[in-house]
């Protein structure tokens, strides 16, 4: 009769790793759940032991995107219908975004509505949601419940910045930055505050993977330029913990430079102290250089 017992449960196991979702790690601790049967995809937590820990956040994924370190943000049926685009960060419950008319793109959601042109000059006209605004509200929600994953009903909308630009003027130019690396890196105040309110996103990326925010750190600390102009761009929903090619933050380079005031900002901004570069380094753990400039290097 043991026996029996043993073989039953056994065959019950093997049955449920046979058709347990194969992994795919996308970043950080998240994978995306493969269905052998061919059901669908999840969105899936694992564990310090990926073997037995492993959390579903997500099923029926249709679209996901993942933001480091350790975010996703995504569409499933199991939420809204699929109607609704959510973000998810660490240990967090996932939090409702927008509408998914919007697409997911390297620097948040985006509708574009049309294409116009204003005294001769071609201009987009967009809706869009930065994405530090995004991670900022999902790194604050509450510790995952699964009975508080947003599926239906009512739900709440993150502020959405309305854009009207100058076609190609996020676009990389002879130096391969932008127009508003260029006005960070210059210590134009002004001119990066009306091209943040003509919409453009605040997280563009230079081939280096810097964003103006980090810019501004490496080049105009000593002009004292930089609070300003900081403090400007995370208003404007920057990413406070993105991360270049080589795993630096902007935390890293305000402690490099020996910028105390801008690294007093941004942990006020509650910029993640843990992160770590490429070299295995904390931005605490990290010592002002004199001279510093990354830009040059």
């Amino acid at each position: 009769m043991n026996r029996r017992i043993l073989l039953a449960v056994a065959i019950l196991l093997l049955g449920w790793l046979a058709l347990r979702p194969g992994l795919e790690a996308i970043g950080g601790r998240w994978a995306i759940g493969h269905s052998r049967l061919g059901l669908g995809q999840s969105l899936v937590r694992v564990g310090a032991h990926p073997f037995w820990q492993r959390t579903t956040v997500g099923s029926s994924v249709q679209t996901y995107r993942f933001f480091s370190p350790d975010c996703v943000v995504y569409t499933a049926l199991s939420s809204f219908n699929g109607d609704m685009v959510l973000a998810v960060c660490g240990d967090r419950t996932p939090v409702t975004v927008g509408p998914n008319e919007f697409k997911i793109g390297p620097n948040g959601l985006e509708r574009v509505l049309k294409m116009d042109t204003f005294d001769t000059i071609p201009k987009v006209i967009t809706r869009r949601i930065p994405i530090g605004r995004i991670l900022a509200d999902a790194k604050a929600a509450k510790p995952y419940d699964a009975a508080g994953v947003p599926r239906s009903g009512t739900w709440g909308q993150m502020r959405i910045t309305y854009a009207r630009f100058p076609a190609g003027i996020e676009s990389w130019n002879e130096a391969e930055h932008t127009t508003l690396h260029d006005a960070a890196a210059n210590g134009h105040v002004d001119n990066v505050g009306a091209l943040l309110q003509q919409g453009l996103f605040p997280d563009l990326r230079d081939k280096h993977g810097l964003t103006p925010l980090m810019v501004a750190i490496a080049t105009q600390s000593d002009s004292g330029l930089a609070p300003l102009i900081v403090d400007t761009l995370l208003r404007a929903g920057a990413d406070v913990d993105a991360q270049t090619n080589s795993g630096m933050t902007a935390l890293m380079f305000a402690k490099r430079a020996g910028a105390t005031n801008v690294y007093q900002l941004l942990l006020a901004y509650r910029a993640d102290t843990t992160l770590r570069n490429n070299g295995g380094k904390t931005a605490s753990e990290l010592q002002p250089v004199s001279g510093y400039d990354p830009l040059s290097r």
